[in-house]
């Protein structure tokens, strides 16, 4: 095939081209030099293209297709029941999980996962191109080179991008949210069950009961609804198996991943509301003496929804979040309202949330009353710990505390 050569002056002329080609649709383009050798330069169709040395042509789909513990196990992992000791870090306790029937790994301490190939990967430190050679070898995949005629021709670059917008009103998120991300295939969801606080078929139930969300990377979603359904925000975190936050992953907000994609304009404006507002609607006022209990924490009023379900729970997302506007929607419901901050050894948290509560009570006629249970009951030890209601119910295996 015909090329053009252009060498710079006084330099001997260009070297042939290699042989070997990869066969593509037709594309003019300037080949670079290798690395190290003199400025020459190839004007060459696309379709003589060729890489020196050729990558071998991976067939990825029977890669991907190899039983992930299989993998494991020929990289010297020991798996017992689907389990085993993360190799990235000295975690004692069998964190890393295989899914065999999505051939998936995935470690809830590190948040480290992925495919058989990124197991290879991690293992051994290898690139991309060495564990698909280590795996090709290690379970006698043969190279496709008929792989070469799938290859299409890049498209043109779109001079506009091509993302979604979503059509938000009155600063509302698109309900279709919920639906799209409502999933129980999140670290929180699986630490719950794993470490025994809750039963699947209880996840199951509180999935659906407050709209629990997944993230591509199994990151739990807790979604701000309010009383007519309108979907406000969406909180984003990550969980330790110990059913605990993870903090090396910071929480963040669905609006802002959206206005980073361009899928949401800048001038959005999110406004909050209680996690768990959009129970009130699914209840008749007074139904019972049925009371709303408040948490500091979405993880509390999920697990409190379950173990003491005579209570409608809900959450402000944190100890400064409790607003007289958060109260609105209580206003002539007839609701008793009890407060539940978490403790602390100064009783800094307790403090506040009472003031608050009297401040919002005399600003909204609402009946708003603190709980002092965590103050009265919980240990010096525990209060340094800072624990909440959840860990209090847990560590004194009783329920009845709700009555106190």
């Amino acid at each position: 095939m015909p090329f053009a050569s252009f060498a710079v002056p006084s330099l001997p002329p260009a070297p042939a081209p290699p042989t070997t080609c990869y066969l593509l649709p037709t594309t003019y383009y300037l080949h670079p030099p290798p690395t190290g050798s003199r400025p020459t330069y190839y004007l060459l169709p696309i379709h003589t293209y060729y890489l020196t040395p050729p990558y071998p042509m991976f067939n990825l789909d029977k890669i991907r297709t190899i039983p992930i513990e299989e993998v494991a196990n020929a990289l010297g992992i020991e798996v017992r029941h689907h389990k085993c000791n993360c190799f990235l870090h000295e975690y004692k306790h069998p964190s890393l999980t295989f899914n065999v029937s999505e051939n998936l790994w995935y470690c809830f301490s590190c948040g480290k996962g992925g495919s058989t190939i990124n197991l290879v990967m991690a293992k051994e430190n290898l690139g991309f191109i060495e564990a698909c050679r280590w795996l090709s070898e290690q379970f006698n995949i043969e190279e496709d080179i008929s792989l070469t005629k799938q290859i299409k021709p890049m498209p043109k670059p779109r001079t506009t991008p091509s993302l979604p917008k979503a059509q938000p009103t009155n600063d509302y998120l698109p309900a279709l949210y919920l639906s799209r991300c409502q999933s129980g295939r999140n670290t929180f969801c699986w630490s719950m069950v794993q470490s025994g606080i809750l039963t699947a078929d209880q996840m199951e139930e509180a999935v659906a009961r407050y709209h629990l969300g997944a993230t591509h990377d199994g990151g739990v979603i807790f979604w701000q609804v309010d009383e007519q359904q309108q979907v406000h925000e969406g909180k984003v975190m990550q969980y330790r198996p110990d059913g605990h936050r993870s903090q090396s992953h910071a929480p963040y907000t669905i609006t802002s991943v959206l206005k980073r994609r361009g899928q949401l304009p800048k001038s959005h404006h999110a406004t909050r509301c209680l996690f768990g507002l959009h129970l009130i609607s699914k209840h008749a006022r007074h139904e019972d003496g049925q009371p709303i209990a408040i948490v500091e924490s979405e993880k509390t009023a999920v697990i409190c929804s379950l173990l003491i379900p005579r209570a409608i729970w809900m959450a402000t997302g944190g100890m400064n979040n409790l607003h007289a506007e958060l109260f609105t929607p209580f206003q002539g419901s007839g609701y008793r309202i009890i407060l539940f901050p978490d403790t602390d050894p100064e009783g800094k948290a307790y403090a506040l949330w009472r003031k608050h509560a009297a401040e919002i009570s005399s600003k909204t006629g609402l009946a708003i009353y603190t709980s002092d249970i965590l103050e009265r009951l919980s240990t010096p030890d525990q209060k340094e710990r800072k624990i909440d209601l959840v860990e209090l119910l847990l560590e004194s295996k009783t329920s009845n505390t709700m009555d106190a």
